[in-house]
């Protein structure tokens, strides 16, 4: 019996509410469930603060499977007990400046960030002394039901060299704590993140912090040991959880959330589906799947106008034509539609930039300007080096929007889904996924 948990990276987010919590969506785009005190589910959430108005901490619930897809709680027969261990940390202050796309080897080796000359944060902390800029807790462990342990002092493991920021400081709020591990009335675990606080003793100068600052932002492995009451050996297993911030509109899913990133990579680096793109290109003829490729990137398009008035964005969803439609007498409105979407820019660069698509902003006709699409920014709109100004969608979203623009796809009701467990890809799912400069949840240095 192979055993896994999921979500494999799990997204937690932080709120400085100190009494209620909820627990992340199960499906991309859709809403958070409110919990009691250990994470056991009360249904669909109702309201994203507590009654003082303070943001409900978000939990992610890491739950284990059987490879038939069974779930296995402390209420499976043969289950003995299961031992969760998490261990967060925050590295920020022990790392570099924040420069755009400078340190991103995707470039090449020569930009890494000593030779782009990136400083390290609080670069007057040298040798050894930097070790202790990381806000390392170390390990926490819950078992059991309705179980919980803190990542503060009080519940630090005995004999760990623990670090924490400074107990006072100047500006903001010192870091006491990273948050909490819970384990609900089965067993399941629940991580809780911080929250929200950052403190230090310099004034802030940009939105990328200050030396001395610190905040309970954090990441980290989690440890899975299940113990069976027949003699089986106990198996140990392996996910990750990400700390990201809170998500006040979870219904408006990224034009290209951490998902479909994962995807991408998966595609074109660890031939995820060799049908669809192997030996370094990608199959001509693949058909994509409307309601599973095509419709998805349409609809957040168009449900960008509830946080943004970006009308160029909203008019591509907006069903001047049957986008369902493969037959050759639509074939220019599909194509017509693709001719507005930027080609995705190699990286690094093989054009001149003139001609890298991601400079520029407006599709021409004659005296006809039309932005292009995405209509947002890119990795680095700011910087002159490695400059990504404008947003496209990612390298596998791209082409199978061409595939659709060409008439190959099929309009299946029920297309087969891509071959990555629905439990990893909702949590992701909910999380930006491009630009990755400086990125949400998370950033281009994942």
């Amino acid at each position: 019996m192979s055993l896994k948990i999921h979500p494999s990276v799990g997204v937690a987010r932080l709120g400085n509410s100190a009494t209620q919590i909820c627990l992340t969506p199960e499906t991309i785009g859709g809403l958070p469930f409110e919990a009691d005190f250990y994470g056991n589910a009360t249904g669909t959430i109702v309201n994203f603060k507590d009654e003082t108005g303070l943001v409900k901490r978000q939990g992610q619930l890491f739950r284990i499977y059987q490879d038939d897809g069974a779930e296995l709680t402390l209420n499976s027969p043969n289950v003995l007990s299961i031992i969760w261990t998490v261990h967060l940390a925050n590295k920020k202050a022990a790392w570099y400046q924040f420069s755009e796309l400078e340190g991103n080897l995707l470039y090449g080796p020569q930009n890494n960030y000593v030779n782009r000359g990136v400083p390290f944060r609080n670069a007057g902390v040298t040798g050894n002394a930097r070790q202790r800029l990381i806000v390392d807790p170390g390990p926490r462990t819950v078992s059991g039901i309705r179980d919980s342990i803190g990542f503060d002092r009080a519940d630090a493991p005995e004999g760990y060299p623990v670090q924490y920021p400074p107990n006072v400081v100047t500006y903001g709020s010192p870091i006491r704590t990273l948050g909490e591990l819970r384990t609900d009335n089965t067993g399941r675990l629940v991580v809780l993140g911080g929250f929200g606080n950052a403190g230090g003793d310099e004034p802030l100068i940009n939105y990328g912090g200050s030396d001395t600052w610190h905040d309970d932002i954090s990441d980290g492995p989690v440890y899975a040991t299940v113990n069976f009451r027949n003699g089986d050996p106990p198996q140990h297993l392996t996910a990750w959880v990400i700390i990201g911030s809170p998500d006040f509109a979870p219904e408006i899913v990224n034009i290209s959330n951490l998902s479909d990133t994962m995807y991408d990579v998966g595609v074109r680096k660890f031939n995820l589906e060799p049908q669809l793109y192997s030996n370094g290109q990608y199959n001509v003829n693949y058909l994509a799947a409307y309601k599973r490729d095509i419709l998805p990137v349409i609809t957040r398009l168009g449900r960008y106008q509830w946080v943004s008035n970006i009308q160029a964005m909203s008019a591509f969803a907006s069903n001047n034509f049957d986008y369902s439609n493969n037959s050759s007498t639509n074939l220019a409105n599909r194509q017509n539609y693709f001719a507005y979407f930027r080609r995705p820019d190699a990286v690094p660069p093989v054009l001149p930039p003139d001609q890298q698509s991601q400079q520029q902003l407006f599709r021409t006709q004659g005296t006809d300007y039309f932005p292009k699409m995405p209509l947002g920014s890119g990795s680095n709109s700011v910087s002159e080096v490695n400059i990504q100004k404008f947003l496209a969608l990612n390298d596998t979203q791209y082409f199978l929007l061409q595939q659709w623009a060409r008439g190959f796809f099929i309009d299946d009701p029920s297309p087969a889904p891509i071959p990555v467990n629905p439990h990893d890809t909702a949590s992701v799912g909910n999380c930006v996924g491009l630009p990755m400069c400086p990125g949400i949840e998370v950033t281009w240095s994942m």
